[in-house]
């Protein structure tokens, strides 16, 4: 009996050390990302280099080729970290607004269609912290990354979110031909970004009568451009 339990009890000692090395190599992935969210919102992609990233993470290049497999895998890693919350309120909003489409016959609430896209953006940027600018910092990097070829396309989640988001407004304005209606959408969503991250040259170049210092303020400049696109004349 005494050397059963003790055999057990060798193997539970066998198995502790693979629990804890779970434990270390799952802190050191976070440390990893913590420090790949902050370095490459500050300095962009091509600029932060994987030895910065490990220095400061107190790692080696072979924990982001182990936990990442790349450079890259760790950008989008980052990318997933940032933009999941927001990608996720904005589906979770849009479905709930399909199913009341469908229960009223097909007649979409456009504002709230509007308001699903830009207020979690806002949210998570409003809220205070790092995060808040970081994500402004990635998306605006990513962005000019698209135009000069060094990145190719959004992860896939993103992708698929945003053309389900542009099919849906297509849907729902119903006065306007699909074409009109996705160049509307095009230019609203693409304008939220610079509107937000030059906050100053807004409010100088309209004599303080726009500002992006204020999440109310800004969410009611751009729903009335946004209605005054894709709403019909009252």
């Amino acid at each position: 009996m005494q050397k059963h339990m003790n055999d057990i009890g060798a193997q539970r000692s066998k198995k502790r050390p693979r629990r804890e090395s779970n434990r270390a190599g799952a802190s050191t992935r976070e440390r990893l990302l913590k420090t790949a969210v902050e370095m490459f919102a500050r300095h962009g992609f091509a600029e932060t280099s994987l030895r910065e990233i490990t220095e400061s993470a107190d790692a080696n290049i072979a924990a982001i080729n182990y936990h990442f497999g790349s450079k890259e895998g760790l950008y989008e890693a980052v990318l997933d970290r940032i933009f999941r919350p927001v990608l996720e309120e904005r589906l979770a909003r849009l479905e709930r607004l399909e199913t009341e489409a469908m229960e009223n016959g097909g007649e979409w609430d456009v504002d709230a269609l509007l308001r699903s896209w830009i207020e979690p953006m806002l949210d998570r940027y409003f809220a205070g912290g790092a995060e808040g600018a970081q994500i402004l910092d990635l998306e605006a990097q990513i962005s000019g990354a698209l135009q000069e070829g060094r990145m190719t396309e959004w992860p896939r989640p993103y992708i698929e979110y945003t053309r389900r988001f542009r099919l849906t407004m297509t849907r729902a304005v119903r006065h306007l031909r699909a074409e009109d209606v996705a160049w509307r959408v095009e230019v609203l969503c693409a304008s939220a970004l610079p509107l937000l991250t030059g906050g100053a040259a807004l409010e100088d170049n309209t004599g303080g009568l726009c500002s992006a210092a204020d999440r109310e303020r800004f969410l009611s400049g751009w729903m009335s451009v946004a209605r005054a696109l894709l709403l019909p004349p009252s």
